[in-house]
């Protein structure tokens, strides 16, 4: 049986997250060292890789240093989406209606 690898925890972390949660390095190092059960000094660097991979491959995007968001499919553009704000090219911090 294969193990389960940083990659398939994270994955598994971020489709059980809300299109409107966002992903912090820190709840994402926590959440793959309790379930691989390693330390969470140990966790931290391979989860930075992975998040960084997964954000490469156009599976997350980054605001900033440690804070990422899923991709939300809209009729025209992909765009983040998180708590009800939107962000065109980075980390704006203003709503939008």
């Amino acid at each position: 049986m294969k193990r389960k690898s940083y990659r398939d925890y994270l994955t598994q972390y971020i489709d059980s997250l809300s299109p409107d949660d966002l992903i912090l390095t820190d709840r994402a190092v926590s959440y793959a060292s309790r379930e691989l059960k390693t330390p969470p000094e140990a966790a931290r660097k391979a989860v930075n890789v992975t998040l960084a991979r997964l954000e490469k491959e156009g599976y997350i995007i980054r605001l900033t240093k440690g804070v990422y968001c899923k991709k939300t499919k809209t009729p025209s553009a992909t765009i983040p989406r998180t708590n009800g704000i939107c962000f065109a090219g980075g980390f704006s911090g203003q709503r939008t209606i």
